[in-house]
């Protein structure tokens, strides 16, 4: 899956880059998640800092399902 995006700058000076919404949907990014960018073979990717727990959205009383990892495998750090 690709997604192209602008990288853009606010008034602070700040450089930012939004996630597409298809992309984070797929991904199971939401608000107040904590990502992390990592170096890898030259290139900047996105992963979550700390794995993360939800309530399964089938039903609110069922057991946490664990959210799916955005980077897993041996090229990924940490």
């Amino acid at each position: 899956m690709s997604n192209r995006v602008r990288v853009q700058q606010v008034r602070t000076g700040a450089l930012t880059i939004s996630i597409p919404r298809a992309l984070a949907q797929a991904l199971h990014i939401v608000k107040g998640d904590t990502m992390e960018w990592v170096l890898v073979g030259g290139e900047l990717a996105l992963k979550r800092s700390a794995p993360i727990v939800r309530p399964s959205p089938a039903s609110e009383e069922g057991p946490p399902v664990p959210a799916r990892p955005i980077l897993d495998g041996p090229s990924c750090p940490g």
